[in-house]
């Protein structure tokens, strides 16, 4: 049993939202020019600016069931919308 705990301990850390948020703009029209964190919870964002005006589109891995808090430093954007499935739309209500 000694010799399986690093595995299961792994499995564990890797599966019940212990592992890493990763932030991704990897994609067609994805904006995003820096993440800095202070803790596993706490993220702070810059997009890239545009002459049309500030906006921002990325992708954030691992998040599920887990509080997260972003702020966006460098928008202006008012009550911006999330969605979990790129289809349906939410907006923030703070």
């Amino acid at each position: 049993m000694r010799k399986f705990l690093p595995l299961i301990f792994y499995l564990l850390f890797t599966s019940t939202g212990l592992a890493q948020i990763i932030f991704e703009a990897n994609f067609d029209s994805g904006n995003l020019q820096s993440v800095t964190t202070n803790d596993s919870i706490n993220f702070s964002v810059r997009v890239n600016s545009d002459i049309v005006g500030r906006w921002f589109y990325f992708k954030m891995k691992n998040v599920k069931n887990r509080y997260v808090s972003v702020t966006i430093l460098n928008s202006d954007a008012t009550r911006p919308m999330y969605s979990y499935d790129n289809k349906n739309w939410i907006r923030f209500t703070a």
